[in-house]
């Protein structure tokens, strides 16, 4: 369309510098926007033009797909106009009407990058802005605060605008996975076929971060993980993984295809709520900013729910969600029924975000004069390429594409909206209502490769205040035996952190010297006033404490979730007594089931993967927010699934010979081990 004028309303907010305008620049950059495409900003800050310009800048630099470049960048400012406005004040819009027509801007988009508390206000504003009512409009999640709210918007825009130019957009909807969830199941038979009840024993949709609330406390105390993830990103894609397959991806019948699936979730009335729902809230939560002191707003969900149709009748699905957790990751896993109770099932990963692939498990006979069967895998992992991050357009890219071009393929419809609204709302007050308990911190323990983890019964969760309090009974239990004049080794991690604020209390160690295996512990150490010192000024190490993430009886342990890796190993094995201390539940059964982290020189990357992936290993890239995460010094870590076929001890063999790997988690040395649990503390 000529002439477009893109108008954001919300300009000076976080949303419009991190995500629409860097996906906007992208656009320009592949030669996507017309030339006479405008980009109209609406805020409240005293900005002219260059000085918005110059803070768009920064932001695009940082958050921009494609590189920065300053002539396309000033080609860019030059379609930018803003306008200084309050739109809470409807007398203000004769005054942006006026400035459309002085530019003679028209054919009007409006993103309205606002709580939606301020839809209403600007559509009625609007009213005065000629011919905005035959424009498009892009509305953030989420829709309304609650279903009746929700309702009432809706039918203000419908009114305004029309249904059919109304855009929700979900960002979730334009992930590169998210989207490629169709050709996986519906071009490939090997799935196709199998895609119902008879093969599937569960699905598991998860979106967990480790991050809190940050800035968006008041928002967000007053949604909630189930109104703010669950209704909206997560009912969406069980939606699309559980469809019927459309006639066609676009338009009409997939929208139909997936509020089918949403009007045949099993009522609320009909779920054991105990084993069906359980909500839960970080430790601290309530100290946020903007967050109420007594405020009772889960910040982590788990849900089993179940698809009553003949395709899905009784698979369960989980969906976790959840905020301040060990590990960020949104994924889908398919996991198919056994053939035989004696070997592994075949499993289906679809990997959506930090890292972008599919990964998949299935059995073969163990190579040899054996009938043994053993699982492998192959493991896809698109955003490991440079070439494909590089050409993948971002979600909000990607989206803003089609709206302006009309393309409503990918955005959310009002009857999935209101549908999903409708059963978030019945399981909340049925939980309010059963008074169920909100679990004060619900955090999974590092999760079992490919194992069936219910989002109900995962083991390891615990409230986050008796958890913190374990540690803190182990880290005082073996701060007991440090000695003055010991050269004290430590590790890092919470449990270790526990430790150093306990020596640090105790004046008479004043001449212990530490040596710290990373940056963190270094400087937590400083602060509690102990003398830190390094390597190189001691000729031995007394004793080593550090935590483990997982071991078992033969102590066994997996260590390096923290990064230090290396050095943590380089200090374990040069002292001359070490203990570990640990919460109950890093006591294992087997030590096999869980993750090892490897860490390995940045080069050798993509050869280390592939050889792994030959062998049989899983493999994932730990990331840090978007980015790989880099070691204190300045490697990867790779966190490796095992195969069924190898013990630990045999892996570890395995990697460390392999060019490029500087070593493994896999800690097994002589170890006093404090375990602290409710009742009591052991030493073994």
């Amino acid at each position: 369309m000529k002439q477009l004028t893109f108008t954001i309303f919300g300009g000076t907010g976080d949303l419009t510098f991190r995500k629409l305008l860097p996906a906007l620049y992208n656009l320009q950059a592949q030669s996507k926007l017309e030339e006479d495409f405008s980009i109209v900003i609406i805020g409240r800050r005293d900005y002219d033009h260059a000085g918005y310009c110059e803070e768009a800048a920064g932001w695009i630099k940082q958050y921009a797909r494609l590189p920065y470049r300053m002539d396309e960048f000033e080609r860019f400012a030059r379609r930018i106009h803003y306008v200084q406005m309050d739109f809470t004040g409807l007398e203000n819009y004769e005054r942006l009407n006026a400035f459309y027509k002085e530019r003679h801007l028209h054919n009007h988009v409006f993103y309205f990058a606002v709580a939606p508390r301020f839809f209403a206000v600007i559509a009625k504003g609007l009213e005065q802005v000629e011919k905005a009512c035959t424009g498009k409009v892009i509305i953030e999640k989420p829709f309304g605060e609650d279903l009746e709210s929700a309702r009432v918007l809706n039918e203000d825009l419908e009114r305004f605008f029309t249904k059919e130019r109304m855009f929700h957009i979900d960002h979730y909807l334009g992930k590169e996975m998210v989207r490629n969830m169709q050709a996986i199941r519906f071009m490939n038979p090997i799935f196709q076929d199998v895609w119902n009840a008879k093969y599937i024993e569960h699905v598991q949709i998860s979106a967990m971060e480790t991050v809190g609330v940050e800035n968006r406390g008041g928002y967000y105390d007053q949604s909630g993980a189930l109104k703010d993830m669950v209704q909206n990103h997560l009912f969406q894609i069980l939606s699309i993984t559980a469809m019927e397959q459309p006639s066609s991806f676009f338009g009409e019948d997939m929208h139909q295809k997936q509020l089918d699936v949403l009007h045949a979730l099993r009522p609320v009335e009909q779920l054991d709520m105990k084993d069906s729902v359980v909500l839960g809230q970080y430790f601290h939560y309530q100290k946020e900013d903007r967050v109420a002191d007594d405020s009772m707003t889960e910040t982590y969900a788990a849900l089993r729910l179940f698809v009553d149709n003949e395709r899905w009748r009784d698979v369960p699905f989980y969906i976790r969600t959840g905020k301040k957790l060990k590990e960020r990751e949104m994924e889908v896993v398919i996991t198919f029924k056994k053939t035989n109770p004696d070997v592994a099932a075949n499993v289906l990963l679809i990997r959506i975000q930090p890292t972008e692939g599919v990964y998949f498990q299935f059995n073969i006979k163990k190579p040899g004069d054996s009938d043994e069967i053993e699982a492998t895998s192959m493991d896809f992992c698109q955003s490991c390429s440079d070439a494909n991050r590089i050409n993948t357009p971002e979600a909000y890219e990607r989206l803003l594409a089609a709206a302006v071009q009309g393309d409503a393929s990918w955005f959310s419809q009002w009857d999935q909206i209101e549908s999903s609204w409708n059963y978030v709302e019945q399981l909340r007050q049925r939980y309010r209502r059963e008074r169920l308990p909100l679990i004060w911190r619900a955090v999974p323990v590092r999760r079992k490769r490919m194992s069936c983890c219910s989002a109900i019964t995962t083991p390891g969760h615990m409230p986050m205040s008796e958890m913190e309090e374990l540690k803190r009974r182990s880290a005082q239990r073996a701060a007991a035996y440090v000695q003055d004049h010991m050269v004290l080794g430590l590790g890092t991690g919470s449990t270790v952190r526990w430790l150093i604020e306990e020596l640090g209390r105790h004046t008479d160690r004043q001449h212990l010297q530490v040596v710290s295996s990373s940056l963190a512990s270094k400087l937590l150490a400083q602060q509690a006033g102990l003398c830190v010192v390094e390597p190189d000024v001691i000729d031995h190490i007394d004793l080593v404490i550090d935590g483990v993430d997982q071991i078992n009886s033969r102590k066994q342990a997996i260590k390096g979730g923290g990064g230090a890796l290396v050095r943590e190993k380089i200090l374990a094995e040069a002292a001359e007594q070490v203990i570990w201390i640990m919460d109950a539940g890093k006591r294992v059964e087997t030590i096999e089931d869980y993750t090892l982290p490897i860490e390995l020189v940045p080069f050798s990357h993509p050869f280390v993967r592939r050889t792994l992936t030959k062998r049989g290993y899983g493999v994932t890239l730990r990331m840090q927010q978007d980015s790989a995460f880099i070691t204190d010094n300045g490697n990867l870590i790779l966190d490796v699934r095992i195969p069924a076929s190898r013990t630990i001890q045999e892996a570890h063999d395995e990697l460390v010979h392999i060019a490029g790997v500087v070593e493994t988690g896999y800690f097994h040395i002589e170890a006093m081990c404090i375990t602290a649990e409710t009742t009591g503390v052991t030493i073994w």
